[in-house]
């Protein structure tokens, strides 16, 4: 997988201000809005690349999802859908809160509402990789969704 869903934030984020300076000509201003680019997207690919597979904290259960706190990192938050629990938990017997167990990331979106990094999880974290594992109808669903 690539990390996903940063270009587009990336792109918005700084495609104002790149326009401006190549108006202007302004040769320094550009390097330094590459520069921040550059950073900001390898700072994604690396933040992505260490919650592939990670721990999480169940901070609570909602109608069709368990929302998680991936441990390590204070301020990213994710969802499992409850087609996406394995074995103990299912639909009807969902991780009790603080509780605390392994995840593979599905997809990643930006939510510009809150600011924030919204993660789509699974516990299905069987040893195969991406391309052997086969995908769930909702983990094909969820790396669809647009926020």
């Amino acid at each position: 997988m690539k990390a996903m869903g940063y270009s587009s934030r990336i792109s918005n984020k700084y495609i104002k201000d790149l326009v401006r300076a190549i108006n202007d000509n302004s040769e320094k201003e550009k390097i330094n809005l590459i520069n921040q680019i550059e950073n900001d997207a390898q700072e994604a690919f690396k933040l992505y690349e260490l919650v592939r597979k990670s721990n999480v904290e169940v901070i609570k259960n909602v109608a069709f999802f368990t929302q998680v706190r991936l441990v390590g990192y204070s301020e990213e938050v994710g969802s499992i859908h409850i087609d996406e629990l394995s074995n103990p938990f299912n639909r009807n017997h969902r991780p009790s809160i603080g509780s605390v167990f392994e995840v593979k990331v599905l997809n990643q979106k930006f939510d510009n509402k809150t600011q924030r990094n919204i993660w789509m999880l699974t516990m299905n974290v069987s040893g195969s990789s991406d391309e052997e594992r086969e995908e769930t109808a909702m983990a094909k669903a969820l790396k669809n969704i647009k926020l």
